[in-house]
């Protein structure tokens, strides 16, 4: 008989783990279905890794030496049953070889860590860390170098938690470096601009982050020493995570249903805290109870314990240490004290900045340009910042909001998305990292010319920001919007299709989004808030930059330009009263200013994306008023109060061909271009059956506005195409007391 070897806590191989105490064997994290007996079977092969274990042997130390009654039997169903769980073949095995007659042997390289009261773990070679930008750095406060430690998950157990649990400002323990893999059904979910997708606890003990399996998108929580991710009821659809100051609850961004939200850590019935009109832009809890926020297009918030809100910027109308104003303030975070708060004023992909704000007085302080999602390391007295994939630290007074001296590179390969720039990382306040591996990435990808193929032009590059594009109806010119200028604002612009030329509209001084030319091509009706006030109205512009905007309208909260008919008589554009209230159809008449518009239709559901019929008698829309999702409809320019459905399945941003015979609109996805023939010879139109013209990686439209068009020739399309995806790492990588290896600690 083989001697029996101290079992250890647990054995590794592949991308398997086999708790030796439980007998919990697992993949990549997620338990797998074992029987006790097969599992003490794979316990035995496991502890004689590489040796034969004969089938006596096996009896003995499971059945024991005295039982032979149907032993044949339960032994090969037993390895039948662990061969299933590994997808291991007899024929070709990777991990148990039968030897017939004999018995069996594991294949596999077996790694084992034991108890650390008895044996010491294996040294585990360091690994290479390229993104670090030192190995080595020199403490002042002990006086020796400090080592980059590389460990297993699991082998975080078997070194103990003594190094980090305890932690002191005084006293800050030896870095440690390891991986908390995600199970392979999982992915890190693209977070957009609400925030990271990773999020300390309080005592930095545990993470959570968003993932998705299929479709479905929630928080995934993980104790550093557990082995595995556990899924948070009630938190689907979450984005921007954090916990609350008593670790007990999580807070998120709800995208789908535009909420903020709060439910215990371990799930439940998640409790609606805030709506906003758009989304949020990172969620910061600080140790009051007191949640702080971007509103997005709006400014930073504050929400008290009463459910009452405070504003404490406005985006609209307060201006930069530039001259300009700023397209979002973003990421806050309460400093100790609860007096002063850092956040991001985003500008431009190119120089957007770090601001401090004290809260008593509401003055506003310019920290560091270029950087954004900013977080404070209390311990080290340094503030942590992204920028293009990488982080930055530097000595920070927290009281006083003075950077003290030179930013230093810290690390690199952090993912980034960086349209908004929301950073895959996160701190705690005892000093440790967890981040995301990956390079920078941008939602968008460039725009293109597409044929009615589905192919893009490669011979004739556009711009990259085409936002909201309209092509003039003479098919020469694309009006858009994009970043003023690196100091903030948001202009219209309109790039020259032959030579390449693109000129600003509007100023830097304010914003403007969207556009809609006007059928003799020298001008255009844009939504702005030239006056900060914090709406956004309908304007007249010239096309070719002269003179000065004509408004149109004013009173409503989002006025966005969609569609002049083919007389240049009317315009219809979409309208939100206020805040949260339903979007909806309204019509101006062009040559009266300062008359007032009148709703188009009589729908009580939401309606939007407007397109006139080349002939001016049909109007295309989108809204759910005549189903649950929203599909677009066509109703007579004269009768609004009538509508017909023409999509199947979910319509949005439909535009009508040139001769008015098909109407083509995209999936609310943006991945299908579908087309139906529509007969207008008379008052009842004939619809007929949706087609798909092609399907292909099409950016959609985030809103209400349309973000594709048809140039009038009729042989190709703009469209927005989504941007080459950057590799990113499957797993959240932490290290314990990073903090202490920050150039200039305090």
């Amino acid at each position: 008989m083989l001697p029996a070897p101290e079992s250890p806590l647990l054995f590794r191989f592949g991308s398997f783990e086999l708790d030796g105490e439980s007998g919990e064997l697992r993949k990549q994290g997620v338990r797998l279905k074992l029987q006790p007996q097969p599992a003490q079977i794979l316990k035995q092969l496991l502890l004689n890794a590489g040796k034969v274990v004969t089938r006596d042997e096996i009896r003995a130390g499971v059945w024991g030496a005295e039982t032979f009654v149907d032993f044949e039997h339960g032994l090969n169903n037993a390895i039948k049953k662990i061969r299933e769980v590994l997808n291991d073949s007899s024929d070709e095995p990777r991990y148990i070889e039968t030897l017939p007659k004999v018995g069996y042997r594991f294949l596999a390289e077996v790694e084992s860590v034991y108890p650390r009261e008895t044996h010491k773990p294996s040294p585990v070679a360091v690994m290479p860390q390229p993104q670090f930008e030192e190995v080595r750095k020199e403490s002042k406060t002990r006086g020796r170098n400090l080592r980059w430690a590389a460990v297993a998950a699991a082998g975080v157990a078997a070194i103990g938690f003594a190094i980090w649990l305890p932690a002191s400002r005084d006293k800050i323990g030896e870095p440690v470096r390891f991986s908390l893999a995600l199970p392979e059904n999982l992915k890190f979910a693209d977070v957009g601009f609400s925030g990271s997708p990773v999020a300390f606890s309080p005592d930095g003990s545990e993470i959570v982050v968003v993932a998705r399996e299929g479709k479905t998108v929630r928080l995934y929580r993980r104790k550093l020493r557990d082995p595995q991710f556990e899924s948070v009821a009630g938190s689907e659809s979450a984005r921007a995570p954090v916990y609350s100051a008593d670790g007990k609850s999580l807070v998120f961004a709800d995208i789908n249903e535009r909420q903020l939200k709060r439910l215990p850590v371990g799930g439940g019935i998640a409790e609606k805290l805030h709506g906003v009109n758009l989304t949020f832009f990172g969620i910061h809890q600080s140790t009051d109870g007191r949640l702080w926020f971007g509103d997005c297009g709006s400014g930073l918030m504050c929400r008290r314990a009463d459910g009452s809100t405070d504003r404490l910027t406005n985006v609209t109308s307060d201006g930069n240490e530039l001259g300009a104003v700023d397209r979002e303030h973003s990421f806050p975070e309460v400093l100790p004290g609860g007096t002063k708060l850092i956040y991001s004023a985003w500008t431009s992909n190119e120089a957007s900045a770090l601001q401090g704000l004290d809260l008593a007085s509401r003055i506003r302080k310019p920290l560091i340009r270029p950087g954004v999602a900013a977080r404070y390391l209390p311990r080290t007295k340094h503030l942590v910042y992204a920028w293009q994939g990488n982080l930055y630290s530097v000595p920070f007074d927290a009281d006083g909001l003075n950077v003290k001296g030179e930013p230093s590179k810290v690390m690199e390969g952090v993912a980034q998305e960086t349209q908004w720039g929301a950073s895959f990382y996160a701190v705690s306040a005892n000093g440790h990292l967890a981040y995301i591996q990956g390079a920078p990435q941008h939602p968008v990808g460039p725009r293109a010319w597409v044929n009615w193929k589905g192919e893009i032009d490669r011979s004739s590059p556009l711009p990259h920001f085409l936002n909201n594009p309209r092509i003039s109806p003479d098919g020469r010119q694309i009006s858009y919007f994009e970043a003023a200028g690196p100091e903030g604002g948001v202009a219209i612009w309109v790039y020259d299709i032959a030579s390449g030329v693109r000129r600003r509209l509007t100023g830097r001084h304010g914003n403007a989004y969207w556009s809609a030319w006007m059928p003799d091509n020298r001008e255009l009706v844009i939504s702005a808030d030239f006056d900060r006030s914090g709406s956004f109205s309908l304007y007249r512009i010239r096309a070719d930059g002269g003179g000065e905007p004509q408004r149109l309208t004013s009173g409503a909260k989002l006025e966005i330009a969609g569609s002049v008919s083919p007389d240049g008589k009317w315009l219809l554009f979409a309208s939100q009263k206020k805040s949260g209230a339903k979007i909806e159809l309204r019509l101006l008449d062009l040559r009266t200013p300062g008359a007032g518009s009148t709703r188009f239709g009589n729908s009580d559901q939401e309606e939007f994306m407007p397109d006139f019929s080349p002939d001016g008698r049909w109007v295309a829309t989108v809204t759910n008023a005549l189903s649950k999702e929203k599909n677009v409809v066509i109703r007579p320019f004269a009768n609004p109060g009538r509508a017909w459905k023409v999509s199947e399945g979910g319509g949005w941003e439909p535009i009508w061909s040139r001769d008015g015979k098909r109407l083509y609109f995209r999936s609310p996805s943006g991945g299908r271009l579908l087309c139906v023939e529509i007969d207008l010879s008379s008052d009842i139109p004939g619809i007929g059956p949706q087609r798909k013209l092609f399907e292909g990686p099409f950016f959609p439209s985030p809103f209400a506005g349309r973000v594709w068009d048809l140039h009038p020739d009729g042989k190709r399309l703009l469209l927005a195409t989504f941007a080459e995806k950057q590799p990113r790492g499957r797993a959240v990588e932490i290290v314990l007391n990073w903090d202490g290896t920050l150039p200039g600690r305090q």
